[in-house]
């Protein structure tokens, strides 16, 4: 996490949230295809940039979700720091 870029959780302009969800699917399936030959999986370089597009991706769906919906984000937090 300190690498990604947060700032997009202080914007209010977003992607709509169903085009961040495909992406991130795509996403998800570029990265299990990469272990499609588990005699021989793709390079871990390959599946290294897969996870950190994913962990960017899916911190832009936690922030368009902020925005669109705050209440259940500020749910979703009290609920994750409680645990």
């Amino acid at each position: 996490m300190a690498a990604a870029d947060l700032s997009c959780l202080e914007c209010h302009q977003h992607e709509p949230v169903a085009d961040l969800v495909n992406s991130i699917e795509n996403t998800f399936i570029d990265l299990e295809a990469c272990f499609a030959n588990l005699d021989r999986p793709a390079p871990p370089s390959i599946r290294a940039q897969h996870a950190a597009v994913l962990a960017d991706q899916s911190i832009h769906l936690v922030a368009a979700l902020k925005t669109a919906h705050p209440e259940l984000f500020r749910r979703f937090m009290k609920t994750w720091h409680a645990n």
